[in-house]
Formats: C-alpha cells, structure tokens, sequence
C-alpha cells in the first residue's frame, strides 16, 4: 500500500483493510473516538461478505466457491488478528458454504450459534466482550427481522418477484441496516 496511498492517509488505509490501527497516530485515534467513528476502523462480518459476495459474483459453480470460499475466510480471518467478530462471520460463512454441500439446508442461526459456541469452548470469558455482544446481537438482529420486514412492507412471495431486482436488493439493504 505504501506506494498506491499518500502517506497521510497510509494508516486509515491500513486499519480500513486489515484491522491493524498501529499506523495511526494516538491523535488521530483520538479525533476518530470523539467525533464517535472510531468504530469505522473495524473490521467486521461486513467486509467478509463483500469479499463472498465478489467471490459469488465471480465464480458460479459450488465446489469452485466452497474451495475458494474456505481458505479465503480462514486467510482473512487470520491476517485481520481474528477477532471475536470476524472469527463469527468466517464460521457462518463457512458453515453456510458447506450446508449445501452435505445437503442441509442453509440455516443462518445455526451458525450463529456454531460460532457462539465455538467462541465461547475457546475463550468463556469472550461472552463478556461488548465487541462480542454487539457482533452476535445485530446478526440475531439481520435474520430474526430483515426479511420479515420486506415481507411485511412489500407483501408475499408473488409480489416479492414483481420486484426488479435491483430495487429489491436496494431495499433489503436498507432493511438489513435498519435490522
């Protein structure tokens, strides 16, 4: 990144893609906390599902996703210092991955709570991180609700397909937001 960024914002960069904020200076962090978008520095389950999305946007067959989709989870899983929060989005990710696959269905809170349990064999104590709370609540949030909602708004499944499908993607974003 040091050649293709200015050097006044290498760190933001650096903390905006790989989570390491070590590159900014303690005044810099300090400007972030008070103006309240410190938070905008993390990585989170977000950017994993941008990275799958580009994946799925690429690739079309199963076995190519599954036997890219992995490793690539597990690599930036690792390479962002696998938080709490990103240790949950590669593990429903994966799981998610590989239901098809051995023929399951693909079921959100069930690997939610995979890798609430996971988290929690490894670190008990994690339960009690606010990062950690905040990562399992708004994702109970997203699929307890989100879809729930355009249904409520736009009517059944008939109507739903009525819909361009831009518009509808458009809409269940900002759903999802609001979740």
């Amino acid at each position: 990144l040091t050649g293709a960024v200015p050097e006044d914002v290498l760190g933001y960069a650096v903390a905006l893609t790989t989570g390491n904020r070590d590159g900014l200076s303690n005044l810099c962090q300090e400007n972030l906390k008070t103006a309240g978008i410190y938070h905008a520095l993390a990585l989170s389950g977000m950017h994993l599902a941008a990275l799958m999305g580009l994946l799925y946007a690429l690739t079309r067959k199963r076995r190519l996703r599954v036997g890219l989709g992995i490793p690539l989870c597990i690599v930036f899983t690792l390479v962002t210092g696998a938080r709490a929060t990103m240790v949950r989005a590669a593990v429903m990710q994966i799981v998610l991955l590989l239901a098809p696959m051995m023929r399951r269905e693909e079921d959100p809170l069930t690997s939610l709570g995979l890798a609430a349990l996971l988290l929690t064999l490894q670190n008990p104590w994690s339960i009690f991180g606010w990062g950690m709370q905040l990562s399992f609540v708004s994702m109970a949030g997203i699929i307890l609700l989100s879809n729930r909602i355009f249904l409520y708004l736009y009517g059944d499944r008939k109507r739903k397909k009525r819909w361009k499908r831009g518009l509808r993607k458009l809409w269940q974003g900002g759903l999802t937001s609001l979740s």
